[in-house]
């Protein structure tokens, strides 16, 4: 009896043809039920060495008498075996197959050609046959014995793999030019392709991937729903360390590493614009398996040795981190969400908090230190550096677009040194927390303010490092997440007029160290602050600013508007012309000639500061601050009594007219300290010389003069500044 076809054995045909199979070789039939381009498979019909049928489908299961009348047949028939064929025997196939796109799987264990894969495309369909050498010495369309090899190359080139959809999908990004966006990426793999693709990863042959004992694997589904869900059977059936990459929606439906880049990705001068790989990626490891329970038919789920190892659970603050991923934080509910398409039960995370080799102390945010898992020589303790490192590479090149920027949006040099100073420790400098942030302050509208944060400090730091909360989420919001894990905060629009909640609000974020941090359903937390503040406003009052302020460099900001063309230049160089990387590679040259802003330091005082302190000051403040000038302005020591500052207003503001609204002398000490100046001790002598009140205080520029009564000073010929002299007539 001829075994060329499944025909020839009139049992077996009879069967195969009921329920509707198609014939994959000698041994193997499938019933698929085709839906588009793809199909989905309903059973898997296996004929085994000693004849017996085995069906995946009860439904077409053959019958009793099915089953007798074919291993009876089946018994006189000698299938032949698939081997691997030598180079000469694949000469002779593409001899055969002439014209046709061909993909050889080799096999690594064994020096031979496992399968042929000719793709024919006829009348825009594509088709892929397999192509086997058997041991009769024929070629067949057949897939071979076993479980379906992978596409890959002859010799191993990586110890990294990625696996793709299809044979042409791996040999596409197998052979990126450098000018492809994902080169780099994409050159640190061995690529393979699965046949079959989205469609049969339970067929694949895993034992070929266990050889290989790869460093790291990666699946990349295609862009479409039978690819999505092939990751979660790629996982189950690998059962090892595994990440997936599915692209989005700027990625066409059905797209694949064989086609072209999507235009719609590029910007300007033919720049990539769109995710690399590593943003794509995303952890794919299963979960739990199945075992049973001793001396029960019970099973129950446990989780795998290499979920084990990739995760961590953190006790204070309670999260859960991926090692490779540390920039991600993820509540127990968004873990358990996330892991769910790999696990057996909805609380994995209950299991994974019951590993002592996978709890660690705490999260952290430090920029000073390398970004995953670490000991903490501080915390004495190990803990897990949430910071996302600058992943932008630098360029040198020609700088000066970005210095015309910062020339026209900060006309005053100083200001604008100031200011370049403070970008370039941001950019070049993640090891330094700046003790001072950024309020960018022009009274008119588009001179380019948000685009220093939003469109170029923003993207270099990293968004995962950057908030961009409202000034109501500052000021009223019981939730601070905006602050939690954060390099750069990004605050437009404030206007709080002489309102002091919101400047001791950011004041409290540039200065402490350590912040309490709030977020929703997640239970209060200390963690080290590393945030820094640009602020913007087109008001004058955007905060009240104190005399004494260290925290704010407030440089003068340009009033002028651009034309449309300028805009239009320095923001193609910046998307689409390698701008931000050449502003990184400017920082780290600056920062060669110029000092950094380093820890300690105060804010240097500005026009724009002087302009905002005064506004911010109440009409008595500004007359004491008025006179305290001209009182050090004299260049020599000084006294005057506090109830002297009230006189000095009441005549100044109310012509020496009683009003109620008249500043108590309290209040005009507390403006007074505000500006350094020192004040005695409560009753210091007033009553031995004609003076107002007993309870006044002297108010000097020394120490000595303050610790002093005013008796002894007149007796020592110390005598009091004349109060006329002080007021502004």
């Amino acid at each position: 009896m001829d075994p060329e076809h499944y025909k020839t054995i009139p049992a077996l045909a009879a069967y195969i043809d009921r329920i509707g199979a198609e014939q994959l070789n000698f041994r193997r039939f499938m019933v698929r039920e085709f839906k588009g381009n793809y199909y989905v498979e309903k059973s898997l019909i296996s004929i085994g060495s000693d004849c017996s049928i085995t069906c995946t489908n009860e439904i077409h299961e053959p019958t009793e008498d099915e089953v007798a009348d074919i291993m009876a047949q089946l018994a006189m028939v000698q299938f032949p075996k698939s081997i691997l064929a030598t180079d000469a025997q694949f000469k002779q196939l593409k001899r055969k197959l002439k014209g046709s796109t061909l993909y050889e799987f080799y096999s690594r264990n064994d020096d031979g050609i496992i399968m042929v894969q000719s793709r024919i495309d006829q009348d825009g369909k594509k088709q892929y046959v397999p192509w086997t050498y058997w041991s009769d010495g024929k070629w067949r369309a057949m897939e071979p014995d076993g479980a379906l090899p992978f596409w890959k190359p002859k010799e191993k080139t990586h110890d990294r793999i990625m696996i793709h959809e299809g044979a042409k999908s791996a040999d596409a990004a197998a052979n990126v030019k450098p000018s492809h966006p994902w080169f780099d990426e994409l050159d640190a793999y061995e690529h393979w392709g699965m046949i079959g693709g989205a469609l049969a990863p339970h067929r694949a042959d895993y034992d070929e991937l266990k050889r290989e004992q790869p460093a790291e694997v990666i699946y990349v589904c295609d862009n479409d729903w039978p690819g999505f869900n092939a990751l979660q059977k790629v996982s189950k059936s690998w059962g090892r360390t595994l990440k997936g990459i599915r692209f989005n929606d700027d990625f066409p439906l059905s797209w694949d590493m064989a086609d072209e880049m999507p235009e719609n990705l590029f910007k300007g001068d033919n720049v990539w614009a769109g995710p690399t790989l590593k943003q794509l990626a995303r952890p794919a490891t299963q979960a739990t398996v199945r075992v049973k329970v001793e001396g029960s038919k019970k099973k129950v789920a446990i989780l795998t040795e290499d979920f084990k190892k990739e995760w961590k659970h953190t006790v204070t603050p309670e999260f859960f981190v991926h090692c490779d991923w540390p920039a991600r934080v993820w509540g127990a509910d968004e873990f358990n969400s996330i892991v769910a398409p790999f696990s057996h039960i909805q609380n994995t995370a209950g299991l994974l908090k019951k590993e002592d080799g996978a709890k660690i102390a705490s999260i952290e945010y430090n920029p000073s230190c390398v970004a995953g898992l670490y000991h903490s020589d501080a915390e004495d303790m190990e803990v897990m550096n949430t910071y996302l490192p600058i992943n932008i590479e630098p360029l040198d090149e020609d700088a000066s677009i970005w210095l015309e920027y910062m020339k026209r949006l900060f006309p005053f040099k100083q200001d604008r040194l100031e200011v370049m100073r403070w970008c370039a420790t941001l950019i070049a400098r993640p090891d330094i927390r700046m003790p001072y942030s950024l309020l960018l302050i022009s009274n008119t509208h588009g001179v380019g303010k948000t685009t220093l944060g939003e469109k170029i400090l923003a993207p270099i730091i990293g968004m995962p490092n950057c908030s961009f909360p409202s000034e109501k989420d500052v000021s009223n919001s019981s939730f601070n997440t905006w602050l939690a894990r954060k390099r750069l905060i990004i605050v437009n629009e404030i206007y709080s007029g002489h309102s002091l909640k919101t400047y001791n609000t950011l004041k409290q974020i540039v200065s402490d160290k350590v912040v309490e941090v709030n977020e929703k359903f997640v239970k209060g937390y200390t963690i080290q602050n590393w945030a820094h503040v640009i602020a913007s406003s087109n008001s004058f009052r955007a905060l009240r600013i104190e005399e004494a302020d260290r925290r704010w460099l407030i440089p003068k900001c340009s009033e002028k508007v651009e034309p449309h063309e300028y805009w239009v230049r320095l923001h193609r160089w910046i998307d689409t012309q390698n701008g931000l990387r050449v502003i990184i590679h400017w920082a780290h040259e600056f920062l060669k000639e110029n000092d950094p802003v380093f820890e300690g330091v105060h804010s240097p005082m500005t026009e724009a500061k002087r302009e905002i302190i005064d506004d911010g000051f109440s009409p008595a403040n500004l007359i004491v601050r008025r006179v305290i000038d001209d009182l050090n302005n004299l260049g020599k020591d000084w006294w005057i009594l506090d109830t002297d500052l009230v006189k000095i207003v009441k005549q100044e503001l109310y012509g020496g007219s009683h009003n109620q609204m008249l500043e108590k002398p309290l209040t005009l000490r507390k403006m007074a300290e505000k500006l350094e100046v020192v004040v005695g001790k409560k009753n210091n002598g007033c009553t031995q010389i004609k003076l107002p009140a007993a309870t006044s205080r002297v108010l000097s520029n020394s120490r000595q003069i303050a610790s002093t009564t005013p008796a002894k000073l007149i007796e020592t010929g110390i005598m009091p500044n004349d109060i006329n002299a002080l007021m502004d007539f």
